[in-house]
């Protein structure tokens, strides 16, 4: 997966069950496997199909799943 950086004030920390958000990044699922599966060592994660590209805010050609991580 190719993660991208995102901003951590754009968002809320108990999304992710955390109190505050020091980095945040998100990456297209690749859509092996069940997507709730997916772990990441020392990151709190959430899936979600979206409609916006989560870095350029455009609207996509379809829905994917994309993974955020935040620690």
């Amino acid at each position: 997966m190719r993660w991208q950086k995102l901003n951590p004030d754009e968002y809320s920390p108990g999304v992710f069950g955390l109190e505050f958000i020091r980095d945040i990044k998100a990456a297209k699922w690749h859509g092996e496997y069940d997507v709730r599966g997916f772990r990441l060592r020392g990151w709190e994660l959430m899936a979600d199909c979206i409609e916006n590209h989560p870095v350029s805010g455009k609207q996509m050609k379809h829905s994917e799943w994309w993974i955020w991580a935040a620690r």
